[in-house]
């Protein structure tokens, strides 16, 4: 079974939306246009499967030094059509371990998904430093 039409259209819609509020030459919305218009609706279905699946893998924008810049603007705007608060009040576990009465910053402070990938430790040198 394939994706429904419907959903292809607002799963496609959103995507070209986010592009374009994060690369106002629209270069990055005119790649995933031309990419997915080539696939059927299984292999749509099938490509966002994966994606999915995975969770190293992403929908990649382009940006080009001094000539396609990101600004904190875009990222804002891009935020706000997914619905994503890039402002939180967050807790602060390493000030005080009592879970019952955590302690809050005071304000909301910029917070955002970084995706930082682990250095694997080599046994010999784990064996040696210990």
């Amino acid at each position: 079974m394939s994706i429904d039409k419907n959903k292809r259209k607002k799963m496609e819609s959103l995507i070209y939306q986010v592009f374009d509020a994060l690369d106002e030459t629209g270069t990055n919305t005119k790649k995933y246009k031309d990419m997915f218009s080539k696939m059927s609706d299984k292999e749509f279905d099938d490509f966002f499967k994966q994606l999915f699946s995975n969770e190293d893998e992403y929908l990649v924008l382009d940006v080009v030094d001094y000539e396609r810049d990101l600004r904190i603007e875009h990222v804002e705007n891009a935020a706000n059509i997914l619905g994503v608060p890039l402002f939180e009040k967050v807790v602060m576990p390493f000030v005080n371990m009592d879970t019952e009465n955590p302690i809050v910053t005071k304000y909301e402070v910029p917070v955002g998904y970084v995706h930082i990938k682990r250095v694997q430790q080599i046994l010999s040198k784990k064996k040696t430093t210990s």
